[in-house]
């Protein structure tokens, strides 16, 4: 058990190790210029250019460590954060040469430690971040261990936790954390584990359980992944919050983003606390669908998609029009932006033909498209129309049909928006006059569209 000083004290040490981003090295950079038994670096790129003299293979005695990472396939030619680990070696040790990875080492015999990029069963606690997590081998005997509870900085770290209990003798991911030397260290026997009395030492380390997931932080069956210092949940899609606690209900709870399962099975898209019920970006999907399409929904809510008209009846019934808010975001074919807010949004049964209520404040850079001027274009209280269902008020067009490539929309005397449209120019629609794509007329004029976004959001 951590006293409250101790506590406070990996707490900084936690947050001190998220924000570390490893010890800059360089191309030159040797084994023997490293410090500790267990160091973070942060290789530049293009070492392989170097001249080596590098040593060993897999264990290294000589040589650059960023060139023996790239070797051993832990980096490529970019660089990048790697482990490096010290280990303490016999006399007249033979390592043995490689070529590997557009990396060639050679054959040698040294004394002293050699070093490598995977844990071993000797390497010792001396550690280059305050907090570091390890995967200890299987079934360390024979290593010397110092202390109890608190270990001398050169005890071996795996053979140490599994004294400590924090560690079963198969091996597996364990974490420990660095502190001050102490004047002297007390043996024991532990776990089957006897560890040895020793004088001072510099530094010390000691095992905290920081495994959230082991003490069952993690709710409704959800998974728990581990990294280093920290673990977080990976929830089931009918739960969310940092522990998967919470239940979900509405987009709107908490501004959620993600895909997310209603308690009806139904699934959703959440954006910032808006529920997306139609998303195009790359023209995968064709959006010249039927009613039955529409409907129920069709495309990949992982891709473009259209959520279904059943679903947003039963997703808005519960609520006035003045309580749900509209928004469409547009992209065009000059990569620009733009948006149309609406402070109302309803959708009616099948029976109604999913009549809409839309409008109210109007807010965005997009302009409206949907409640103009123009009366016979505007979309509130529409039917909605497919090129199957003629539910629009035209006398002498079907705005919807599959001639004109509009897509299924909420049609008065044809319309002003047009974000289910063709995704390219349809042949034939030039020689009849209409635009024949996805576009929101109020925006450049009807510019094609690239990319749309459709949402909303209800107050409770």
């Amino acid at each position: 058990m951590l006293m409250k000083n101790e506590q406070v004290m990996l707490i900084i040490i936690l947050f001190l190790l998220q924000n570390s981003k490893g010890f800059q090295v360089t191309c030159d950079t040797q084994f023997s210029d490293l410090k500790h038994s267990i160091t973070y670096v942060l290789c530049p790129a293009d070492c392989w250019r170097q001249y080596s003299n590098l040593c060993g293979d897999r264990i290294y005695s000589r040589g650059p460590i960023c060139l023996a990472a790239m070797q051993d396939q832990w980096i490529d030619g970019g660089g990048g954060p790697v482990v490096v680990y010290r280990n303490p070696g016999k006399r007249n040790n033979r390592y043995s040469g490689a070529n590997r990875n557009a990396v060639k080492s050679e054959s040698c015999s040294a004394d002293g430690d050699f070093y490598s990029f995977e844990m071993t069963c000797s390497t010792q606690g001396d550690s280059s971040t305050l907090v570091t997590q390890v995967n200890c081998p299987a079934y360390c005997r024979g290593e010397a261990v110092y202390g109890s509870g608190t270990y001398s900085d050169k005890s071996s770290v795996c053979r140490a936790a599994v004294h400590a209990g924090a560690l079963p003798d198969k091996g597996g991911i364990v974490i420990f954390y660095t502190t001050l030397g102490r004047s002297s260290y007390n043996g024991s026997i532990s776990n089957g584990i006897e560890s040895k009395s020793d004088s001072a030492s510099k530094g010390a380390f000691a095992f905290t359980n920081i495994n959230e997931c082991a003490n069952n932080a993690c709710k409704h069956g959800s998974t728990c992944v581990g990294v280093i210092a920290e673990y977080f949940c990976v929830c089931d899609p009918r739960y969310y919050g940092k522990y998967c606690e919470k239940e979900f209900t509405h987009c709107w709870n908490d501004n959620l983003t993600g895909k997310f399962v209603m308690k009806s099975g139904v699934e959703v898209v959440c954006n910032k606390g808006w529920l997306v019920f139609q998303r195009r970006f790359d023209g995968s999907v064709d959006f010249q669908v039927y009613w039955s399409d529409y409907r129920n929904g069709f495309g990949s809510l992982n891709g473009e998609f259209w959520w279904g008209l059943e679903k947003l009846h039963i997703a808005t019934k519960s609520f006035q029009c003045n309580q749900c808010r509209l928004r469409v975001e547009l992209k065009d074919i000059d990569n620009e932006t733009a948006y149309a807010e609406y402070s109302q949004f309803r959708v009616g049964p099948e029976s109604s033909y999913y009549q809409v209520c839309v409008g109210g404040q109007y807010t965005g850079t997009a302009g409206d498209s949907i409640n103009t001027e123009i009366f016979y274009h505007n979309s509130n209280g529409m039917r909605f129309s497919t090129r199957d269902r003629d539910n629009d008020y035209s006398l002498f067009i079907h705005c919807a049909d599959f001639s004109r490539r509009e897509g299924g929309w909420w049609i008065n005397s044809c319309s002003l928006a047009s974000p289910n449209g063709a995704w390219n120019t349809y042949p034939g629609c030039s020689k009849q006059g209409f635009p024949c794509r996805a576009w929101w007329q109020t925006y450049k004029n009807s510019i094609r569209l690239i990319g749309t976004e459709l949402k909303f959001r209800c107050d409770i």
